[in-house]
């Protein structure tokens, strides 16, 4: 199939939808799925002034490591997306500069559109689907 990415390049590029790019877009759609586990977890909600010194550092200490974790999620979620992009789509150096230089969201709206396609869905069907996100109040990809 072939799969325009305009900020990338501008000839289309061709993507086989193998079972082995399948299943690299469902383990990148997994992976994705438990690294925003992590980033969306709630802060605790405490009376700060009803603990002890002791309790409160213990507190501080799990928040501490609550944001280390999410931080590293961050970090491992670009490389995962990066690292997507670079294998299904067979980046050059020119080409992987060029997707590091784009802003996160059209880095994420990118590998989704990516991922739809490869799961078997037209570029009808993705503009549909995201129109109806934005009818119920969900942001929508633009379909590059």
């Amino acid at each position: 199939m072939n799969i325009k990415i305009a900020q990338l390049a501008k000839k289309p590029f061709a993507v086989k939808a193998s079972t082995k790019n399948l299943k690299k877009t469902y383990q990148f759609q997994l992976d994705m799925a438990k690294l925003n586990d992590i980033t969306d977890q709630e802060p605790e909600k405490v009376d700060r002034k009803k603990l002890s010194d002791e309790e409160l550092k213990a507190l501080d200490k799990r928040e501490q490591e609550r944001a280390v974790k999410s931080f590293q999620a961050m970090i491992d979620i670009q490389d995962k997306v990066e690292n997507y992009l670079v294998d299904v789509l067979k980046l050059d150096e020119n080409q992987i500069d060029d997707l590091e230089e784009l802003e996160q969201d059209d880095v994420f709206g990118i590998s989704q559109y990516v991922a739809m396609r490869i799961t078997g869905m037209t570029d009808a069907e993705i503009e549909a689907a995201n129109t109806t996100k934005e009818e119920v109040g969900l942001p929508a990809q633009e379909s590059k």
